[in-house]
Order: C-alpha cells, then structure tokens, then sequence
C-alpha cells in the first residue's frame, strides 16, 4: 500500500514539473485557416507527433462540443498544451490554439491570436485563397503575428500546389522557399513543420508583474468556473486572490491547471503558459460577459449583427433557461443577453450574435448541453429609426419601433462582403448577387479565381447568402463579409394581427418590397397551422394600419336544425338566426388560443 502510494506520489509530482519550462523555451501559436482546410486534422498530427494523445485513436480531438462532431465544424478555439523535443534533442514547450473557420466566429479567431506570438496560415492546396484566409491574414498582420504559411491536402489528386504557391506570392508577398507544404491527414512534413517552429515564432515576454491575458471561460458542473488564460507576468498558484479590473472584486482561485489537452493539476502558472484557473461558481458574474472580466484591457465588445428571441417550449423551464443561458454564455463573450417578456410566447431573452449560423450553434448548445426545448424567433438586423425632431433610435426589436408618426425615414445595415469562386461560376455569382441588391464594388482575378466585393444590406446577407453561394458553386464559393454602416432605405414595419389584436411575437422589420411577400406566407401558415374554432377567425397582415394580406379559417359547423321534424321553416330560421346572432357575439369578446407549435412552424426557415 505504502509502495503504491510513493508511485503514485513520484507520477503526480512527475505531472506538476515537467510543464515547468523557462519562458524562452516556450512557443505560442495558433493554426488559422479558411473553413474546411484541415485545421483541426494538423491539430491532431501535433498532438499525435508530440506525443499528447496516443496515435490513430482520435479524430478531430479539440472538436469537443458535440455540435462541432455533429456538422464537422470548428466552433470554439481549444487550445493544448504539447511537450516536445525538437529534432529529438531540446525540450520545448508548445502552446497550440485551434481556431473556427466560419465568418460568424471570427470574433474567436481575434481573441485567439492575442494569446499568441505566431500563426500557421493554412491553405487547402484543392482550393486556394479564400475569403477567409484573407480575413484571418490581415488580422494576423494586425496582431504583428509571425505568419507561417503552410499548403495543406499534398497528397491529394485534386491539388494544385504550385498554383497556391503563386498565389501566395502574389497576395502577400511571400518568399516560396519559406512555404510548408505538408498532408495533414497523412502527416507528411509535419515533423518538419514542428522542427521550425522554435526558430520562427518569438517566445513570448515576461511582463514581470502577475499579468493576466483572458482568453476563454466556461461552467463545468463539477469546477465550477474555469477561466483559459495567458500568464503575461508573474506567478499564480493556489490559494492566491486575484482582481477583476473590470469590477474591481477579488476572487480566490482554488485551482490551476494545464490543458494538454485534458486538465494536468499544476502547483502553479508561469509566465508565458497558458492554462486554466477554476473558482466556484458562486464567486461569479454569470450575467457578465468576457469580454468584460479581462485582466487586461484586450479587444473591443463586439456589436450583434443578428437578433432574435429565445423562449422555452414550456413556459416552466423558463427558470431553468434563466440559469442555463448565462452559464453558455459564459463560453461566448459575442452573445448580447436581455430579458423580454411576450404576449404571445412569455418570459425569455432577445439576443444578439454575429450570424445566423453562431445563433443556430448557440441554440443546438442550449438543447444539447442543457436538456432545454426552446424558440427561436425569426432572426432580424438591427435598423436604425431616423425621427422628425432629428433624433436617431436603434431598433433591434420590431415591438419597439417608435410610431410611424414620429419616423422621418429608417436606416438599414449595410455589409461589405467579399466573396471568391472558380472563375467559370462568376456569372452565377452575379445574378445571385444581383437578386439580393448586391452592388459590386471591386473585383480582381488570381490565376483562375475571381474575388469579387459587393455592397449589401445586411438582412439579405444573414440568411442564406452563405449556402446559395456554396450551392452555386459546388462547395468552391467563400463569403466573408463585414459590417460598413448605415444607409437610407424603404424599411416599414409589419404586424400580425389575428381576430384585428395584433401579435407581439409576429411583428417584423422588412424592406418594403418583400412585406407583401413575408406577409402572405405568415397568414398561409398561420391558417395552415390554428385549429378551427366556432366562429370565422381573420387573419391580416398589415403595414401601417393598412391590410396588405389576409387569409380567414372557417368556423366549425353545428347543425342546429337537427332536431327539427317537420315543415317548420319559422322554428329553423329563429335557431339559425339565433346561432348567427351568437357568432357574431363571440367574435366580438373571443380570443384565438395559438398553441406555441404554431409559431415554431411560422418561424421555421424564416
């Protein structure tokens, strides 16, 4: 027992020290990349090739959510610490960050990289620059990163290498010999690729004082609140208080740790490691954003680009949703959160997120994470409400638009996107772009592909551009798109109205072309979906006062002449006069029962 004990002893110890390494021997970095271009694969021939997780028996290992197994996709940037000898010889320790692809987390990307000194730029050698390589370039160069590119899928029928090689050139000015080419499925040059780290990247500075860079937080059930920092400076252990800037309150830390890429307990954290920090969850702001809790003044909140509204199916897991919603939170520092109440759907949140597809996540993580049902309202742009007394309102929320009679005119958001495809879809790409109010703005040929920038209000942005421009291009298309301020346009706003009440969770923002349209299909499927009644139930669509679509549901017949034998018209017409007399009488005081599947369906794809 004693013998067990000691062996056990000498493996914890082992554990806590071997992380222990001089700042000059550690290496920051983080693998960037346009979707699909193998990041998280090359993660798993590091980690593999360092020996952090055993070899072949894992894939896509930092992809732990289960919505990133469950669309292939990169959502949250993980990081992994990896203990390895270069060419065989000096120990080094390497600080890895797996970054998303998509547009709608480049917000994760950003704060990934200012953990970091160096970025592998990967470039899928199928398909070339894309839009978001683009992207994930300049903000590397903003971040005065050191910048290795590296061309992925060598092995691959399809790859045009030494096409991508130029482009590279070209683009951005790279010199071709400096330029990795590796399979990342196969592992072909990734030793190579690892060996040079250590001579490219800068190890990172000691600020000397405890300074500390946050870079990600989370709720685990049995930690409580874990915090993902970059030790600047100083030494953090347990037992140590530390200080929130932004709120100036002190908390204790009860843990420290390593990510390699599971939890490694430590005895501290040393400048220039990144690892996690845990403290119970009752010393937290679960309502506080991150982006507000850093350590050091880091990057800025970002602005929502969408809004929509969150409500549970069942009106009695709204205190659960409460609790549920700022913990996920926690994990996402891009989520804006603000409790609203609704006639029509009760208590829950109107939210902001930076896309359709980073809603649609944070949702599936709320069902999968949490065991919640919940509706999602149709997702809308924020438009900016220009009144007569020359004061400007932001309208994220139709309910809450001033009256039309105070309204000068609205603004509506604007994007600038830019989007590459194979030069044989660009006349696709133009009648897509042309049928969305799509302005071109410049474009530019590399070998054969084209990169165009089109101007466009946001709202026809969010979406669906993203599919239809992959569907139109076979899967070769990219869209990367930012917000570019606000311009004038003919928005108005559009009511549902049942029985002549209007329905709160049924009022949109919408170009004054298309409410005809959305309001047509609102009252279809609203009639497809409400049970019949005992009187005629109307259903109207209506902008400014004004019906612009409508649709009636039949009442449920009774027979009320039944009963009646005989020839006796005056008895048959006094029961039905009397029938119609009392119709009439509960269309005046009746209310129409919606059951909530009925707005799931009307929200549904809109």
């Amino acid at each position: 027992m004693l013998k067990y004990i000691f062996k056990n002893s000498i493996t914890s110890f082992h554990l806590l020290s071997r992380y222990q390494i001089s700042i000059d021997k550690i290496r920051n970095f983080c693998i960037i990349a346009h979707i699909d271009h193998g990041k998280s694969t090359l993660a798993d021939r590091f980690l593999e090739i360092t020996g952090t997780i055993s070899k072949g028996k894992h894939e896509q290992y930092l992809d732990k959510l289960e919505v990133e197994k469950e669309r292939g996709i990169t959502v949250k940037a993980q990081s992994a610490a990896m203990l390895y000898k270069v060419d065989g010889i000096e120990q080094y320790l390497y600080n890895l960050i797996d970054t998303p692809g998509h547009v709608d987390f480049t917000y994760e990307v950003s704060r990934s990289m200012r953990a970091c000194e160096g970025a592998i730029l990967l470039i899928d050698a199928t398909q070339g620059i894309q839009a978001q390589t683009l992207s994930n370039y300049i903000l590397a160069k903003k971040q005065n990163l050191k910048i290795i590119p590296v061309i992925n899928k060598i092995d691959m029928t399809s790859a045009n290498t030494e096409t991508v090689i130029q482009q590279l050139v070209e683009k951005f000015d790279m010199n071709p010999n400096e330029i990795f080419k590796v399979s990342a499925k196969k592992g072909t040059g990734v030793t190579e690729l690892l060996n040079n780290i250590v001579t490219l990247i800068p190890p990172p500075q000691d600020h000397k004082e405890l300074k500390c860079f946050l870079i990600d937080s989370w709720y685990a059930r049995d930690k409580g609140v874990v915090l993902l920092m970059l030790m600047k400076g100083g030494i953090l252990k347990k037992g140590d208080q530390i200080l929130s800037c932004a709120f100036k309150k002190k908390y204790d830390v009860f843990e420290v740790g390593i990510q390699s890429p599971e939890n490694v307990p430590q005895e501290k954290l040393e400048p220039g490691q990144v690892g996690q920090q845990m403290r119970p969850e009752q010393e937290i702001h679960l309502e506080i954003p991150l982006s507000k809790t850093l350590a050091e003044a880091g990057f800025e909140q970002v602005k929502p680009l969408v809004y929509c509204g969150i409500y549970p199916e069942d009106p009695d897991d709204y205190a659960e949703l409460n609790k549920s919603i700022f913990k996920l939170a926690l994990t996402d520092p891009a989520v804006i959160i603000q409790k609203e109440s609704s006639a029509a759907l009760g208590n829950g949140y109107r939210c902001g997120f930076l896309g359709v597809l980073h809603m649609d996540v944070f949702r599936e993580r709320l069902e999968n994470e949490y065991n919640l049902s919940v509706i999602l309202t149709s997702p809308s742009v924020p438009y900016k409400a220009i009144l007569r007394n020359g004061k400007e309102v932001l309208v994220e929320n139709a309910i809450m638009a001033p009256d039309a009679a105070v309204i000068k005119h609205y603004e509506q958001p604007m994007a600038m996107a830019t989007i590459m495809c194979p030069e044989e879809y660009s006349a696709t790409i133009f009648q897509l772009c042309d049928a969305r109010n799509g302005r071109i703005v410049d474009q530019e040929k590399y070998d054969k592909q084209d990169r165009y920038i089109f101007k466009f209000p946001l709202n026809e942005i969010i979406q669906d551009l993203f599919d239809k421009i992959k569907s139109a291009t076979k899967g070769y298309g990219s869209l990367e798109y930012e917000f570019c301020g606000f311009e004038k346009a003919n928005i108005v706003k559009l009511v549902i109205h049942l029985m002549d009440d209007p329905v709160d969770a049924l009022s949109f923002m919408v170009p004054e072309e298309r409410a005809h349209q959305l309001g047509k299909k609102i009252c279809q499927r609203l009639k497809d979906n409400i049970p019949q009644h005992l009187f005629v139930v109307s259903i109207q669509a209506k902008v400014g006062g004004k019906v612009i679509a409508a649709e009636k549901i039949g009442s449920t017949g009774k027979n009320v002449t039944a009963k009646c034998y005989g020839g006796d018209y005056t008895r048959k017409k006094k029961l039905l006069d009397r029938q119609k007399e009392g119709k009439k009488r509960m269309r005046e005081v009746g209310r129409v029962t919606v059951r909530k599947d009925t707005f799931i369906s009307v929200f549904k794809d809109d």
